[in-house]
């Protein structure tokens, strides 16, 4: 199935497992990681937002937050504006970095929000409504089209959303606690996972059975395993390139 950045369903095509088979070139297996939080720490956290004091990125980064709060937001504000070229998704400004404590100080309105649970297989559309709520929140006025599969999730702050709706949170092939640099145009300052901060919302289903924001914490890669239990990388799954000739 094939669509625009509108979300317009532009083609889909039916094929079978043999087809699937041929477009395989390569064979590669991509690990995904996946981490979890203890039932018992989620009820010690409940509607409360932990964050973590220590701002790792200030190793790499000289410039890292030297604005107010205050200029930061309006340039925020003003400069994201544009909705074919969201700001959230250019390369980072350091200087207008978010910190730990102002990104939960945004973030405490998300407390409570709820979420529609849209069925079975749905998780991915529930992570994208979670992290356009959470762009808006810190300020940024366009938040569409932001859903490219890159990392980390919101380049401009160099952060990463995930979620725990039942057992566990699903990482992608990108462990927190990675200490190669991220491969991408971007990162001169040679950023790993361990720099990047992560905000991961602890979800609960009411009885309606949709999805309560119940809490959240902000916490960089380098201290993730603290919060949470991180499995090892026992799921699969293998990327097949779709051939240009079935394309739009």
């Amino acid at each position: 199935m094939f669509h625009n950045p509108e979300g317009v369903i532009l083609k889909t095509t039916l094929v079978d497992g043999n087809k699937l088979a041929e477009w395989d070139t390569t064979g590669t297996q991509t690990i995904k990681w996946q981490a979890s939080a203890r039932r018992s720490y989620r009820n010690e956290i409940s509607s409360q937002i932990i964050v973590d004091p220590i701002e790792t990125l200030h190793n790499k980064i000289s410039t890292y937050m030297q604005q107010p709060l205050e200029e930061k937001s309006r340039f925020i504000v003003q400069e994201s504006q544009n909705q074919e070229s969201p700001l959230i998704k250019q390369p980072p400004t350091p200087a207008l970095f978010l910190t730990h404590d102002e990104i939960a100080r945004f973030l405490r309105t998300l407390i409570g929000t709820e979420f529609t649970n849209l069925g079975t297989g749905q998780e991915r559309s529930m992570g994208q409504a979670l992290e356009k709520e959470i762009i808006k929140t810190l300020g940024y006025q366009s938040y569409q089209q932001t859903d490219t599969g890159d990392y980390p999730d919101l380049l401009h702050q160099l952060i990463e959303v995930k979620f725990q709706l039942r057992s566990t949170i699903d990482l992608g092939k990108h462990l927190p606690t990675d200490s190669l640099p991220i491969e991408a145009s971007w990162n001169k300052w040679e950023i790993t996972p361990r720099e990047i901060r992560y905000i991961v919302a602890l979800m609960e289903q009411d009885v309606h059975g949709n999805f309560i924001v119940d809490s959240i914490v902000i916490t960089s890669g380098e201290k993730f395993n603290e919060y949470f239990s991180i499995s090892e990388g026992t799921n699969f799954k293998i990327q097949i390139p779709v051939p240009l000739s079935i394309m739009p």
